[in-house]
């Protein structure tokens, strides 16, 4: 004979379970917000901005994703398939974009490829070193 216990739920699982509660809270509202709209709104989006901007999100997405598994499968295939110096620290730095977080990364890439030509080409607003780009 079984019996089944009724389990409840520990006090990690609730901090958890409100932490998420909180966090969907602005998607909620926005959520909210959108569904409220007049209906002429929605019509007039989805006859001029709508569709344009989905086939852009998606057709972002589906190239990201084949030029990241393109990409990926060829460089994991070479590192440990082929015997060539320095494979070693290209086994290490392949997997280095997994534990940088992204902002970090962003910055390395400006600062690496801070040269002439990219100032050139964006103008003015490329931040220049020891300016304080938050004040007015």
């Amino acid at each position: 004979m079984s019996t089944i216990r009724q389990q409840l739920a520990s006090p990690l699982q609730l901090i958890a379970l409100a932490s998420a509660g909180i966090i969907l809270l602005p998607l909620g509202y926005v959520t909210a917000q959108a569904l409220s709209a007049d209906p002429v709104v929605w019509s007039r989006l989805w006859a001029t901005r709508i569709p344009e901007l989905l086939f852009n999100t998606i057709s972002l997405a589906a190239s990201v994703a084949v030029i990241t598994l393109v990409l990926g499968v060829s460089t994991a295939w070479l590192v440990t398939r082929v015997e060539f110096p320095g494979r070693r620290l290209w086994e290490g730095a392949m997997v280095l974009p997994l534990a940088m977080p992204t902002y970090v990364l962003a910055y390395v890439y400006s600062y690496l490829l801070d040269s002439a030509v990219l100032s050139n080409i964006s103008g003015n607003w490329w931040p220049v070193p020891g300016e304080n780009l938050f004040s007015p």
